[in-house]
């Protein structure tokens, strides 16, 4: 996958921790071409520090869980190019579990730039239909507090395959901070109705047309 410069990560992601330049996130047409997204929970705040979930509204020691997987499945075999085989317990036995991998763009609480590596993992057995992005600890990000509204964390692929790993406020949502693409898809799945403590999340693929919020009335 092609590298992208400091400054060309700065002018595509959102520095986490940080708010937002007063320019607007727009896209070039042939740039954004998907997005996966997740709202951030209280109790997911602890995860991006190393820490397990403060409450049961986080759900999973350091991990986010997409659910169901097989919504979540294809969108992340398009964005994660890379693939590895581990193995892992499963019905308690050892059993080859293939892993979609890539190389990432994170901007860090300081505005740096930097590569990490992310992956997915599928289902286990104890829960078998979610997905997981793990080891939220590892990208270095803080979430955004204070006077922001809710946080989505999201993960996005630009038409030349590079992706980025950033945060998204209702805040900078709803008032234009960001392509008006991106916040309609987003606030839209936002505002759906779901139960209590569970978390807005879905994904759209410009290339394809697809797109999907996990809501009340989704599945």
């Amino acid at each position: 996958m092609n590298m992208t410069t400091k400054k060309q990560a700065e002018d595509l992601t959102q520095s986490a921790g940080q708010a937002l330049p007063p320019i607007t996130r727009n896209f070039a047409p042939a740039e954004l071409v998907r997005l996966v997204y997740r709202e951030v929970l209280p109790g997911d705040l602890a995860k991006f520090q190393g820490k397990s979930n403060l409450t049961p509204s986080g759900g999973g020691a350091r991990d986010f869980r997409f659910r169901p997987y097989s919504k979540f499945q294809g969108i992340f075999e398009k964005l994660l190019s890379g693939r590895k085989t581990e193995t892992r317990i499963r019905k308690g036995l050892p059993t080859a579990t293939l892993i979609y991998t890539d190389t990432v763009t994170v901007t860090d609480a300081t505005g740096t730039a930097s590569t990490r590596q992310i992956e997915f993992e599928p289902p286990t057995t104890a829960r078998d239909d979610e997905g997981r992005l793990p080891r939220l600890n590892a990208y270095g990000m803080v979430v955004p507090t204070g006077a922001v509204g809710r946080v989505f964390l999201l993960l996005y692929q630009t038409g030349n395959g590079n992706l980025f790993l950033n945060f998204a406020t209702e805040t900078d949502l709803r008032t234009g901070a960001w392509n008006a693409t991106v916040a309609r898809h987003l606030l839209d799945c936002l505002d759906e109705e779901r139960p209590a403590n569970h978390a807005a999340q879905g994904f759209f693929d410009l290339s394809s047309g697809e797109s999907f919020c996990k809501s009340k009335g989704s599945i």
